[in-house]
């Protein structure tokens, strides 16, 4: 069992490279790359753009580097189980992770963009952790749900318009506002998707200090589909000072067919005293055909604002609300700031609330040039030193624009 967890680790920390700010309605250069963010954020003075960018983030709510580093190569005693379980969130461990690659045209209030994505989201319960390395009450049988995962590839195709509202509405009390909305066809590439339940039994008796486990699930999968999706946005300059921002985006669904569903189980007997001989088994059913899969996208609600407090300092919120199949509705609260010690180099600093996990402190660098830009971004930069800190994330954003 721990040759699996560091294996399982090991190949998250190797996996997590990543995405650029840490609060989204901040370094915009690029209108049609954080048009994504907010079609509103296409609107510029700027008549023709290009732009392609690969942006890839990922996210993991428990365990982090310093705990990799410290215990990765050890038998755990007590204290170093407690350790661990410190670095579990007590409700999920949580992976997400989402790349969209993209190349843009932009002419006047109209954008044009082409992209590819893949998403995947997926959750257990942490408590089988925690009955793993320390047990609750003895000779108990656990029950567990809310074994959820998700994952899809697609491509999409369509337009963005976005609309200064000054042309239309002669106020000039009226501080300046954009509207803006998007369409994308889409693709689907592959889906899939697992839904599972299990329990666990703790046993001890004179001779035994073990576990037994059993889980059961059913999945689906398809290589086809098409689908569509909206994005809304508005943007407004209360002042020389003060942006406020926000959005609506991916309103939409994929038609998945040709599925095939099956069922999968998984049975294990554990000595806690070698878990290195465990005896695992898995079985898998043959995929049969099933019902069309209508999937809604992981669509998400923001607001964000901005504070020029000096030339080379902003105050930064963002609240985003994210809803997908798998994990349910999920917020985030982030309020930070952004310095620019150099034109070309913006930093950033912020603390973040997300549903049900500890607030984190998030750092992004950014590398920012007349056609080209690079952000990175450490998600819980605390993980990076303090072993009993939850989660890690890595974001890392690379564009070239004319």
């Amino acid at each position: 069992m721990r040759k699996i967890m560091i294996v399982t680790l090991l190949l998250l920390a190797l996996t997590v490279s990543a995405h650029g700010q840490v609060i989204n309605n901040q370094y915009k250069l690029d209108n049609i790359g954080d048009a994504a963010i907010n079609p509103a954020y296409l609107h510029s003075n700027k008549w023709f753009g290009l732009s392609i960018g690969i942006p890839l983030d990922v996210n993991f709510n428990s365990w982090n580097p310093s705990l990799i580093k410290k215990y990765g190569n050890k038998d755990w005693n007590d204290n170093d189980k407690d350790v661990i379980i410190k670095a579990t969130n007590k409700n999920h461990l949580r992976l997400t992770a989402d790349t969209q690659p993209y190349i843009g045209l932009k002419f006047g209030p109209i954008g044009l963009r082409v992209d590819a994505q893949a998403q995947a989201y997926g959750q257990i319960p942490s408590e089988v952790i925690h009955l793993m390395l320390k047990g609750n009450q003895l000779n108990e049988k656990y029950e567990f749900s809310g074994v959820n995962g998700e994952a899809a590839g697609y491509l999409g195709a369509g337009g963005i318009i976005a609309i200064p509202m000054e042309k239309f509405i002669k106020d000039p009390d009226m501080p300046p506002i954009t509207v803006a909305a998007s369409y994308r066809y889409i693709m689907g590439l592959g889906y899939a998707e697992f839904k599972g339940d299990g329990a666990l039994e703790t046993i001890l008796n004179d001779t035994t200090a073990g576990a037994s486990t059993n889980a059961s699930g059913t999945f689906a999968y398809s290589t086809s589909g098409s689908g569509y999706a909206l994005d809304f946005g508005f943007s407004t300059e209360i002042n020389d000072r003060l942006t406020i921002d926000g959005s609506v985006l991916n309103i939409g669904s994929i038609k998945w067919t040709d599925v095939q569903q099956g069922t999968a189980s998984f049975n294990g007997d554990i000595d806690l005293q070698n878990p290195e001989d465990a005896n695992l088994e898995s079985e898998m059913s043959e995929p049969e055909p099933g019902d069309d899969i209508t999937w809604k996208i992981p669509r998400t609600f923001r607001l964000g604002s901005s504070y020029k407090l000096t030339e080379k300092t902003i105050l930064l919120a963002d609240l985003s609300w994210t809803k997908s199949q798998s994990l349910g509705l999920t917020a985030r609260q982030a309020v930070g700031i952004e310095v620019a010690p150099l034109k070309f180099m913006p930093m950033q600093l912020a603390l973040i609330k997300q549903t049900k996990e500890p607030i984190r402190i998030d750092l992004a660098w950014g590398l920012r040039f007349k056609h080209s830009e690079l952000n990175l971004s450490v998600k819980n930069a605390s993980g990076l030193v303090f072993t009993k800190s939850q989660g890690i994330g890595l974001r890392i954003d690379s564009r070239i624009r004319f």
